[in-house]
């Protein structure tokens, strides 16, 4: 973080550790989200430890269980114990410090209550947790077994599962809100190469868990690099909306507004890559009530530079002149409808564009051309 936050550092090593702090973010997402959907795991574990309330500590006993079964001259025991004792002692100290900085500032009674009866509660879980983790460090490495669980089911993916459940407790993995903070800050950044790294550094959060999109966060960051003087962060933000939006629904609601603008990027890059963007919203949104906008939106750009005419034409040639299966009538009453939709969408700025869409498939594709003639004397 210090290294990519200092103007005064070299531009390559600044590039790069952003980039490395990318990794380290999307890797702490993708923990937590597996973690969360592994949550009915992690109940099944706990269920096969008897005689211990705290889930935490739980969960260490039954990892320390397949350790010990598992491996004979492995340290990594020995380690788990000393890491957990360490974070234990460190909780009870930041418990007791907060405890007393509140004892000086507390003016109300009650509220006071509640703060030491909590910090009490803490400490005394702590403490339980240490003499459970004593009770094994004493314990010699041939009676180690005598501590085991009755039924110890834990398998290699079990253990994993709990070493990434307990490991995203602790502070290194609670910090992810903090190094997303620090990415969205240096999108404004006046360096092209910190501001276009920092958009795939999103890219790769976003991978893992596209929900993060829908942080007001995000969208204010994505939304300031849509609007970016450089054409390649540009690109990039449409890209890494591009690659997301279409899992999930809300998000092309959310981000539509946006997107749309960027149709008439100056950047020939940008326009092309929202144009397929809204090309697949299209197939794979076909009720999203903004189709017909879009499809309106894309057939003006029928007069394009040549790259993009091409796209305009094979994107409608996909949508509205690939044969529909005879079984399926809902979508051939769709693709009809979305026609007429367009057509009458028109009305008001003039079917010029709408005429040159159809005369440029019917010269792409003779074969389609008795139709083609014959959709634009109905439609018109």
């Amino acid at each position: 973080v210090h290294q990519f936050s200092n103007k005064s550092t070299e531009m390559a090593l600044r590039v790069a550790s952003l980039d490395y702090l990318g990794t380290v973010a999307a890797r702490l997402r993708k923990d937590a989200v597996s973690c969360k959907m592994d949550r009915e795991s992690i109940d099944r574990i706990l269920k096969q430890v008897s005689g211990i309330e705290d889930e935490v500590q739980q969960l260490q006993k039954a990892l320390l269980d397949y350790l010990d079964e598992n491996t004979e001259t492995d340290p990594s025991l020995m380690f788990y114990i000393a890491q957990w004792f360490r974070d234990t002692t460190m909780e009870t100290e930041k418990a007791m410090k907060s405890q007393n900085q509140k004892d000086d500032d507390s003016s109300d009674g009650a509220q006071h209550a509640k703060e030491v009866e909590s910090t009490g509660e803490i400490m005394q879980r702590a403490e339980k947790r240490k003499k459970f983790l004593r009770s094994v460090i004493k314990t010699a490495p041939a009676q180690f077994s005598t501590l085991r669980m009755t039924s110890a089911n834990v398998d290699y993916e079990d253990a994993c599962l709990i070493v990434r459940y307990l490991a995203s407790m602790r502070p290194f993995a609670q910090s992810f809100d903090i190094y997303l903070t620090q990415i969205l800050r240096v999108l404004g950044e006046s360096a092209i190469a910190v501001r276009t790294k920092a958009m795939k550094c999103l890219s790769e959060v976003v991978a893992v868990d596209p929900s993060i999109l829908a942080r007001l966060d995000m969208q204010r960051g994505v939304h300031g690099r849509l609007m970016d003087n450089s054409t390649s962060v540009r690109e990039a933000a449409v890209e890494l909306l591009g690659r997301f939006v279409l899992s999930r629904p809300q998000l092309t609601e959310q981000y539509y507004d946006m997107l749309i603008e960027r149709i008439l990027d100056t950047g020939i890059s940008v326009r092309k890559r929202v144009i397929k963007i809204l090309r697949d919203i299209c197939i794979e949104q076909p009720t999203f009530s903004k189709v017909t906008e879009m499809c309106v939106r894309m057939i003006r750009r029928v007069n394009d530079e040549e790259g993009i005419k091409k796209l305009v034409n094979e994107t409608f040639q996909k949508l509205w002149f690939t044969p529909t299966p005879s079984h399926d009538a809902e979508g051939m009453t769709r693709k009809i409808l979305n026609v007429t939709d367009v057509v009458a969408a028109c009305r008001d700025t003039g079917y010029d564009w709408f005429e040159q869409l159809l005369q440029n498939v019917m010269v792409a594709e003779d074969s389609y051309a008795p139709f083609l003639a014959q959709t634009k004397n109905v439609c018109l």
